[in-house]
């Protein structure tokens, strides 16, 4: 009898671990499978050296994002000091929604950068055309590879629901790069003054 009652508890604490994991999924997904707050934080450092190496982040928007996270990090300290070492269950949720607002903040400094990026090479090609280093016919091949671009933009934004994704913007940085070799080669191959 024994054995058979220790089965049955077995099974019904294993029902209440069950249905308790399932609740805690259902109250709090961002909970289950979640990084910790340090490996987000890794995480994002990554992706803001990334961005700065890829050309994605310039090194103002990269200071910015690390004034953020230098003050998410004060912060923390702060809150850990005045509940003895630890965080609330409060203070972790307040952590891991700034640490969302800095994701978002990355991704849209990033798109951002390409806007930028696109126009400095207008620019170029303007440049171009007043100091005649590039020829009418050049500027107008290379207008036409920023069209191209622009509008693999809007495509790759239409097709995930407004932003780009990683691989879409480490694929038009390396078309950004080619027309950027592109407008410095048209200028330098001497067919222009």
């Amino acid at each position: 009898m024994v054995g058979a009652l220790n089965q049955s508890t077995m099974k019904t604490t294993q029902l209440i671990l069950t249905a308790a994991a399932v609740a805690l999924t259902a109250c709090f997904p961002s909970i289950v499978g979640a990084q910790t707050i340090r490996e987000r934080e890794l995480h994002q450092q990554q992706r803001i050296a990334s961005g700065i190496s890829s050309g994605a982040l310039s090194p103002a928007e990269a200071v910015k994002l690390e004034k953020r996270e230098v003050a998410l990090r004060d912060q923390i300290k702060a809150d850990r000091a005045e509940n003895g070492g630890t965080l609330t269950a409060d203070d972790r949720q307040e952590v891991q929604q700034k640490l969302d607002r800095i994701s978002d903040h990355i991704a849209d400094a990033k798109q951002d950068s390409i806007h930028e990026r696109l126009d400095r090479q207008q620019d170029r090609i303007g440049q171009g055309i007043t100091s005649g280093t590039l020829t009418p016919a050049e500027a107008i091949k290379l207008e036409e590879k920023e069209v191209a671009v622009r509008k693999q933009i809007r495509a790759d934004r239409a097709e995930n629901g407004g932003k780009l994704t990683t691989e879409d913007r480490e694929k038009i940085q390396d078309r950004l790069d080619h027309v950027s070799h592109r407008i410095t080669a048209a200028k330098h191959n001497g067919k222009g003054k």
